[in-house]
């Protein structure tokens, strides 16, 4: 797969076509006949009353989970018939992820923590810059530089979340999904969280699709989709 950064600005980083997904023993679908395409650039925030399927819909984008029909391509090309290690060399290629929890390893400080996806992603013969000194970049861009050799459970929740979404920056991604990135935090610190999305879309040409509950939050996102049933319908 070429890389992500290359790729024509025309084909779309992630595509849906005719997507379903009904889980095993389930009557209802939780995605039907889903057609979406996410391009570079973008801000996209989802909303939708809860199981609507939204995080289905940014698990099969994000590659985690299968398709029951329909196709998924990256940069054009399909990527259903994947193995399961390929599937996650294209995530760690492409993507990034922020959750409503932080998941940072506990056993690590906050330096260590936003060094692994850099450990994992970047060969040594393609670094131009250390993975010490990106990781203090991003430290500071997220204004947590003195938190450095800080354990995850001496932060605040707002600073924990905040590190993880550094964590799914570092690697420059393609394409950030973000799921409920602000649904723990307080009003300061959901701004912050957001506006760190924000600004990495918008240096950066990074796509971004969130979901959220914060009406007010996704009226700053270039694209609202609300999903309801499994169907996705424009506001």
């Amino acid at each position: 797969m070429s890389d992500a950064h290359a790729s024509p600005a025309a084909t779309p980083v992630v595509e849906l076509i005719d997507v379903s997904k009904r889980y095993p023993g389930e009557e209802r679908f939780a995605l039907f006949d889903v057609n979406l395409e996410i391009h570079a650039g973008e801000f996209v925030a989802i909303l939708g009353p809860s199981g609507a399927g939204k995080s289905t819909l940014l698990n099969i984008l994000g590659l985690v989970d299968r398709p029951t029909g329909g196709k998924v391509a990256v940069y054009g090309k399909a990527v259903d018939h994947l193995q399961e290690d390929e599937r996650a060399a294209v995530r760690h290629s492409y993507l990034g992820f922020i959750f409503q929890f932080h998941y940072l390893l506990p056993d690590l400080t906050v330096l260590e923590n936003l060094l692994l996806p850099l450990l994992i992603n970047t060969p040594k013969s393609q670094e131009k810059t250390s993975p010490v000194t990106k990781v203090h970049d991003m430290l500071k861009n997220v204004g947590l530089m003195a938190k450095v050799n800080h354990y995850p459970h001496t932060l605040s929740g707002g600073e924990r979340q905040r590190i993880a979404a550094a964590r799914a920056l570092i690697t420059g991604p393609a394409l950030i999904l973000a799921d409920e990135p602000t649904g723990n935090l307080d009003t300061a610190n959901a701004d912050l969280v957001w506006e760190l999305l924000l600004q990495t879309n918008q240096l950066h040409n990074t796509a971004v699709v969130a979901i959220t509950h914060n009406e007010k939050l996704a009226n700053s996102a270039k694209r609202v989709i609300n999903l309801i049933d499994g169907r996705l319908g424009s506001l």
